[in-house]
């Protein structure tokens, strides 16, 4: 070993230098590198320094200084440890080989179960999402229509801006068929911005496959299909078809229960013709609740008012004076000994009767008891010598008191412990029931001369339409549209 640190190998005078410090600048230019060198080290220049291969990665100073040789140690044997000569430059990279993860086939069966749970969870969240999404859309179809509250007195307006407010949700309806041309002329009420018409069921009774056409108040014709109808309320409801994308006007509807005696109203329909404008008439309300006969098995509680209502008025609007209609106008009462009684069919059971008519076709949560009566008042009492009440005419085979020892003739004297002095009372507990709630009855038979109590289950009562599309035999005025003209009516007699 010499001076510089150096040694060099006996056996084999031509190996590289081994430098023990780390100044290898002190490399002695003469030296040469053995032919066995791989081709990948950096050649020595012709200067004798070392050049750097460009393909080598360039490493910060920070990281040179920790991969170089500080030892001042020196080895006692070369063949112990060989040195690389580039190493006191370079870093030595090893070349690392990646084994593939081998997945155990139960990692594999807990992945394919996870997958066909995820899949699972989103079928079930689309089957879902697209039920919701139906219920969605159909309730849209049904119009959220809500019964407004009357205004402050000092709101009221005049009869000209009553007419005014109105009108425009009011149109002309002729109701006609390919066999008999126009059958009969009416009047209607939007009740929705698209197209949803409130008119009277009777308007098309005896048209067999009735069609309708409605004049707007801008003198503008459509055409209508049948919705749906309700004979015991003498409800209706039609549908513009050919009015894409046009918006009407629906009417304002108010609470009829607020109603009071004496309180002005007007009346508004197309008894004229359907295309002429709507006419008004002004009025009081006579009565908030009057019992009428709306069919030959019921009858119903109606507003009743001394406006003219004529023929072609029925389904027009009885409007406050707030602008709010309160009433669908129905029957009209002529003779030589009635006038200046007209009937409305109260906004209390419009919205629930035309609700269900357009989301059911029919009517539900109605009830109804079964029976056919004639009420027993207390002069019919005292000449019969028996009690007041309801005297049963008829029993439905459907009827809870059908084969419960209940002859035809018996009556009924008392509801829920309340006397019927006045068939109203029945009439009004029924109204507000629903199917399958339970009345408690006393019938007196007028047989035995003895009273039983009997508990009875309300039916449903879905009613039916006077729309059909069979021909039937047609007595009536077809320019007349109302079926209840007559000089007397057949009242409390009915269901």
């Amino acid at each position: 070993m010499d001076n510089n640190n150096t040694f060099q190998n006996k056996d084999n005078p031509n190996e590289i230098p081994i430098f023990q410090n780390d100044d290898y600048s002190q490399a002695r230019p003469n030296q040469t590198i053995d032919e066995n060198i791989t081709s990948n080290q950096n050649p020595v220049s012709e200067d004798g320094e070392i050049e750097l291969d460009p393909t080598f990665v360039e490493f910060s100073e920070e990281n040179d200084s920790d991969n170089i040789n500080t030892s001042n140690d020196s080895y006692d044997d070369c063949s112990e440890k060989p040195i690389d000569p580039i190493a006191p430059i370079m870093p030595r990279i090893e070349k690392t080989t990646y084994k593939p993860i081998e997945i155990s086939k139960s990692d594999k069966g807990i992945k394919v179960f996870a997958f066909i749970i995820a899949f699972l969870i989103l079928i079930s969240a689309c089957v879902t999402g697209g039920y919701y999404l139906g219920i969605s859309s159909n309730k849209s179809t049904t119009p959220k229509v809500d019964l407004a509250s009357k205004p402050k007195s000092e709101n009221a307006l005049t009869a000209s801006q009553v007419y005014n407010a109105v009108s425009p949700s009011v149109v002309g309806i002729y109701v006609y068929n390919s066999d008999e041309g126009i059958a009969s002329t009416a009047t209607g009420v939007f009740y929705s911005e698209d197209g949803y018409i409130i008119t009277n069921d009777h308007i098309y009774d005896g048209v067999a496959a009735a069609k309708f056409k409605v004049y707007t108040h801008d003198k503008k014709m459509y055409s209508a299909k049948y919705v749906a109808g309700d004979t015991r309320s003498d409800l209706a409801v039609l549908k513009v078809t050919d009015a894409d994308n046009i918006k009407f006007k629906p009417a304002a509807l108010g609470n009829s229960s607020e109603a009071v005696v004496g309180e002005s109203v007007i009346a508004i329909g197309r008894p004229n013709g359907a295309t002429n404008p709507s006419i008004a008439s002004e009025g009081i309300i006579s009565a908030v609740s009057t019992r009428v006969s709306t069919t030959t098995s019921y009858t119903s509680s109606l507003i009743q008012t001394d406006s003219a209502i004529n023929p072609g008025n029925s389904g027009g609007a009885l409007c406050n004076s707030y602008g709010q209609v309160i009433g669908i106008t129905s029957a009209k009462l002529v003779g030589d000994e009635y006038d200046g009684v007209g009937y409305a069919i109260p906004t209390t059971t419009v919205k629930k009767v035309v609700d269900s008519l357009i989301k059911h076709k029919t009517v539900k949560g109605r009830a109804r008891l079964g029976i056919s009566y004639l009420h027993i008042d207390q002069l019919t009492a005292e000449i019969t010598k028996n009690p007041c009440g309801l005297q049963i005419a008829a029993i439905d085979k459907s009827c809870d008191l059908y084969g419960k020892s209940v002859e035809i003739n018996d009556i009924i004297t008392h509801v829920n412990s309340l006397e019927l002095t006045d068939s109203n009372i029945i009439l009004d507990i029924i109204d507000a029931a629903k199917p399958g709630d339970t009345l408690q009855l006393k019938i007196y038979s007028v047989k035995n001369k003895q009273s039983v109590d009997i508990t009875v289950k309300l039916l449903e009562d879905n009613g039916t339409s006077s729309y059909t599309t069979q021909k039937q035999h047609n007595d009536k005025n077809n320019n007349d549209d109302n079926e209840y003209n007559s000089s007397e009516f057949n009242f409390p007699n009915g269901e």
